[in-house]
């Protein structure tokens, strides 16, 4: 929590991303990176967006 922050917070839905990202952002390569329960979502979100699974290019990390 950081009081000061006026941005977008909570989980990254469809509806985040097709809200926040301009139609050509959508036509173009998505790339994810973050913790893998962020991940699967994420990508997910995207795929229904209509972004091919080619071009959705992850790196996934941990805090381990």
């Amino acid at each position: 929590e950081q009081d000061d922050f006026a941005g977008e917070r909570g989980f990254i839905t469809r509806e985040l991303l097709g809200r926040l990202l301009p139609a050509d952002a959508l036509a173009g390569h998505a790339f994810v990176c973050g913790p893998a329960p962020m991940m699967k979502p994420v990508t997910g979100s995207l795929r229904a967006l209509g972004v091919s699974r080619a071009r959705i290019h992850t790196e996934r990390f941990s805090f381990a």
